[in-house]
This record gives structure tokens, C-alpha cells and sequence, in this order.
């Protein structure tokens, strides 16, 4: 976003303000290396942005090309997509969420079915995410205490 002064003789100074929208490459070219998110270990370099599926510091993951993201919310998963037709100066109404509450196995299929036609590069990674996240949030079963067949001791 830029500035510039608009006034004449004896007029008032007004200030225009525009938005400049780059490109998802250029973007990419320019925060790539000098990202608050890079973390660097043994010569791999990772990002902890929060949409990155993967961790991986690559412009397939990052969320300047069409946006995936998927936050874990109470009792479920929640899958964030940008639409289409989207405005730049509507944030809010620009991203569409879909939340997954059933089993791991029925959520990564819906999953699959979301990003067809939007991500398809991205479906089984955001399927295993999904999937990760419910599973995380099932309820522990209690073992069983064992049973013994045969002769005890007495």
C-alpha cells in the first residue's frame, strides 16, 4: 500500500491511498528466504506458517497460491478455502469453511471431495491433517484388564 499527495494552489492536502496487488509468484520470490516462519535444522529449511500442510518451506505449500488451511476446533476439524470471486478488501466474506465432525476415515474422503477441483495437488495431505486431528481428539479407550487362560498360580 502506497501514498501520494494530491493538492493544487490553495486547495487542501488530500492523501489517495491505493492497494497494489503482486502477483503470487512475485510474492513468493520476496518472502521466501526472509519469512519470520523459516526454520532451519540440519540443512532443511521448514515453515511454521499456519496454513503450511506440511511444514515444508515451498510455494506449493505456502498460502499465497489458493489457500488451504485446516485448524483443529472443538470436536472436529475445520477446513478453510479461499472462493473464487473473492474482494480483496473483504477479508471475511472471501474464505469458505467446511467442518468435519464424523471419523477419520469419512472426513478424509470429504476432504478429498472439497479440494478436487480447487487443490488437487493438496488432498492427501490435508486428508492425513484431517485425519490426524480427529483421531487426536477421540476419547482414550480403557484396557482391559488381562485375562488369563489356562493354569494361574495359586
Amino acid at each position: 500500500r502506497y501514498q501520494r499527495r494530491v493538492h493544487g494552489h490553495g486547495q487542501k492536502r488530500k492523501t489517495e491511498s491505493r492497494i497494489v496487488i503482486m502477483s503470487a509468484d512475485l510474492t513468493w520470490m520476496i518472502t521466501r528466504n526472509n519469512s519470520s516462519f523459516i526454520v532451519k535444522r540440519n540443512g532443511v529449511t521448514l515453515s511454521r506458517a499456519p496454513g503450511n500442510l506440511l511444514a515444508k518451506n515451498q510455494f506449493k505449500y505456502c498460502q499465497e497460491a489458493k489457500p488451504v488451511q485446516i485448524v483443529a476446533v472443538d470436536g472436529g476439524a475445520q477446513l478453510i478455502t479461499r472462493k473464487y470471486a473473492a474482494k480483496p478488501n473483504e477479508i471475511k466474506k472471501a474464505y469458505a469453511t467446511t467442518t468435519f465432525k464424523k471419523d477419520a476415515r469419512h472426513a478424509s474422503a470429504s476432504v478429498q471431495k472439497c479440494l478436487q477441483n480447487y487443490r488437487p495437488d493438496l488432498k492427501k495431505a490435508a486428508a492425513a491433517r484431517v485425519a490426524r486431528i480427529l483421531q487426536s481428539k477421540m476419547a482414550v479407550k480403557a484396557k482391559k484388564a488381562p485375562r488369563f487362560r489356562g493354569r494361574t498360580k495359586a
